[in-house]
This record gives structure tokens, sequence and C-alpha cells, in this order.
């Protein structure tokens, strides 16, 4: 009788211990991508970490779960070198679209506010490291009126970035 006892509540343990194992999806679809394979890393201190991959079919449908981090996380989906960071906090379900021709630059992200604040800052950035290299590329404009252009986006940016984030 003990032994079966025994057995019930290690089955019970077990199964409680089960559900309470938290987790996170990632999923999504990524056209033009048929064959490719997509990776599923974490960012972490010591480098990029492997967590699942998946090859892509014709649909481009993919799908990952994932034990929640026990605080918020940076990861990314990879497609080769098409990079879509996102920061995953506890049991979020996220849903990641785009093409894979511009992946990294113009992709739709829902179901977790830090992942949509990544991207816009993300965008942010982009926008800024596109006029400095406008600002550049004019060989009319001397060195000094170029650092002076490139100083005042800079601080455009940073006062935007400033009133967002009140």
């Amino acid at each position: 009788m003990n032994r079966i006892l025994c057995a019930i509540m290690t089955i019970g343990i077990l199964l409680s211990a089960c559900q309470d194992t938290r987790t996170f999806e990632v999923n999504g679809q990524i056209t033009s991508a048929e064959d490719k394979i997509i990776y599923l890393e974490a960012l972490t201190l010591s480098g990029i970490s492997p967590i699942d991959s998946a090859q892509l079919d014709k649909d481009g449908v993919f799908s990952f779960q994932s034990n929640s981090p026990e605080g918020p996380e940076f990861f990314r989906l990879r497609i080769d070198q098409h990079i879509v960071n996102l920061c995953i906090d506890s049991t979020e379900q996220i849903n990641v679209t785009a093409d894979y021709s511009n992946m990294s630059t113009d992709y739709d992200i829902k179901g977790s506010y830090n992942c949509e604040r990544m991207k816009e800052l993300a965008f942010l950035q982009m926008k800024l490291e596109n006029e400095i290299n406008g600002v550049l590329a004019h060989k009319s404009v001397s060195n000094e009126e170029k650092t002076r252009i490139i100083n005042e986006k800079v601080e455009h940016y940073k006062n935007k970035l400033k009133k967002e984030t009140k």
C-alpha cells in the first residue's frame, strides 16, 4: 500500500512540476524563404546561444516554444544574415511576420510591448545612421559644417528618445 501511495504522490509532484514550467512562444511567417533555416537564439553575456531552429516550407510558417526567462532577456530570430531582435519577458506569445528579402528592416511584431518598442528604437537609430551617411556623402560641405549638422541630428535623436521614454 505504501508503494502505491508513494507512486501516486510522485506522479502528482511530477505533474504539478510540469504545470509550473512557464514558457514563451515565438511564431510567425517569413515569406520568400522556402527551404531556409530560421534560428531562435539567446543573446547572453557570453555570446549567442542557439535555442531552436526550423526549416521553413513554402509558406514560411514557424513556431518556437522555450522556457521563460526569469526576467527580461534578449533573443533574436535569424535567417542567414537577416535578424529580428526580441526582448522576451515571462510567458509572452510573440508573432513576427516579414518577407525574407527585407526581414531585418521591415517586419511586423505583435504580442510584446518590449519587442515593439525595441523595433521603434532600432528604426530610429537606422534613420539617424542614414541621415549621418547622407551628410558625410556631400563633398561640397566642409568638415566643420558636417560635424555641426551631425551633432544637431544626434542631439535631436537624443531629445526624441528622452521625450518618448518619460
